[in-house]
């Protein structure tokens, strides 16, 4: 049987451990001499407009204080794409984007709720940087803010997204 050329597009949003060391060993590891690992799918201004489109969706106004919440890393690549994420998601909205974590990571997303609240009586949003429901979302929801946005994986136009990456990664297999 021939191996066909196979492209894998990591369901991560930063470029973090999981997809610099962990993916590329287990694509080496399974000895397909063909595979192609497209780019984690952020930071990218198309995640950041996601996530702005999310807030609005969660009842988020221009003026509330936006808490970036990630499920949490150590990884300093990861982190600084985080904060990518951040500045590029405060630059949309025009306000201040706090960076926050549901596990690994200071500040919590509660912690950065109640900072939050000390420095402003304007509403509290956290923005779910997360792909899917689950116990980080629940986090979330749990953190003391006004408005928690749906993880990204319920915005419809998150398919396309990874559609993209599949496609971008798939040009050079077929040129």
């Amino acid at each position: 049987m021939a191996h066909q050329p196979t492209i894998v597009v990591p369901a991560f949003l930063s470029r973090g451990y999981h997809v610099r060391t962990d993916l590329p060993a287990h694509v080496a590891a399974s000895g397909h001499p063909h595979v192609t690992v497209a780019p984690a799918l952020g930071p990218s201004p198309q995640i950041a407009r996601l996530v702005g489109e999310q807030l609005l969706k969660a009842g988020w106004h221009p003026g509330d204080s936006v808490i970036l919440a990630a499920a949490g890393t150590s990884d300093p690549v990861a982190r600084a794409d985080l904060h990518t994420t951040a500045t590029l998601t405060s630059a949309l909205t025009g306000s201040r984007v706090e960076l926050a974590f549901a596990a690994t990571g200071d500040p919590t997303v509660a912690e950065a709720v109640a900072d939050a609240r000390h420095r402003s009586s304007r509403p509290v949003a956290v923005a779910s940087y997360l792909l899917a429901d689950g116990m980080f979302a629940h986090q979330l929801r749990n953190s003391g803010a006004d408005m928690v946005a749906e993880p990204l994986g319920t915005h419809p136009r998150l398919a396309r997204l990874i559609a993209n990456h599949f496609q971008r990664a798939r040009t050079p297999i077929a040129a």
